[in-house]
């Protein structure tokens, strides 16, 4: 076998190993979740309630100012990202607690579910940049 053969099967079998691990390490952590979800969904649950606090303070804001609909619009927008987001993450809760099989399948669960997450955060940190304007431009 030549070298660089022999080094591309070492790296395979070095990423194959990595990727074993990190599935094993989430799927004991979700075993053992009193929540029933890992510590990344939990931090973005709670970073949902804070967006959706501070919607409620710029609403609240907002209604002092007569010449922002763009800005009502952008924030009606992420109250429905923010929704979007927590519909999928409720979807990954682990059913029964303390459960192999409902762990693997939130896990796996939270794999298929990971594009339609990114691109929900995305859209929600460009609708959050849209607000962000539209309240500079209205209390301006």
């Amino acid at each position: 076998m030549d070298p660089i053969t022999a080094f591309s099967l070492a790296v395979n079998v070095v990423t194959v190993i990595e990727s074993t691990i990190k599935a094993g390490k989430t799927l004991w952590e979700l075993y053992q979740s009193s929540s029933g979800f890992t510590k990344e969904t939990e931090d973005l649950l709670q970073a949902t309630d804070q967006w959706n606090s501070i919607l409620t303070d710029c609403s609240q804001a907002l209604g002092g100012l007569q010449a922002a609909p763009s800005a009502e619009t952008a924030a009606q927008d992420c109250r429905r990202l923010i929704q979007a987001i927590e519909d999928v993450l409720k979807t990954l809760k682990v059913q029964k607690r303390s459960s192999i099989t409902a762990s693997a399948k939130s896990y796996f669960q939270a794999n298929r579910q990971r594009r339609a997450l990114e691109t929900l955060e995305t859209r929600l940190q460009r609708t959050m940049e849209n607000l962000r304007t539209s309240l500079a431009i209205a209390t301006k």
